[in-house]
């Protein structure tokens, strides 16, 4: 049964892989850096302070600020496209939170994992 669900999930991975588009997509820049700035260096330092305030255990601090490094899901790009949003924009932002993530992940498990 586990080989089958593997099997699904790459398959579902490829096919939301394949239908992010970036040709013929006007970028708006101030947008697509907003919010991946806000994404992967706002919301994993606004993490770090909330759950340290919180009294929360070193290792829920350093999960939560990391989990919240992380690029933005490819499922938002389902759901855009779906509910009748800007596919093109979730695209973008996917692509650019994501190649951005290679530079700021990085540094945040420098600073929060001893």
């Amino acid at each position: 049964m586990s080989v089958a669900s593997n099997l699904a999930f790459m398959l579902a991975l490829l096919g939301v892989g394949a239908s992010l588009v970036l040709d013929g997509v006007s970028i708006d820049y101030p947008t697509v850096g907003a919010v991946t700035g806000t994404k992967l260096l706002a919301m994993p330092s606004i993490a770090f302070a909330v759950f340290s305030a919180l009294g929360g255990s070193p290792s829920t601090v350093r999960a939560g600020a990391v989990m919240f490094t992380m690029p933005t899901a490819a499922s938002t790009f389902v759901y855009a496209s779906a509910l009748g949003g800007d596919d093109g924009l979730a695209s973008v932002n996917v692509f650019a939170t994501t190649v951005a993530s290679a530079g700021t992940l990085l540094p945040v498990l420098w600073l929060v994992c001893p």
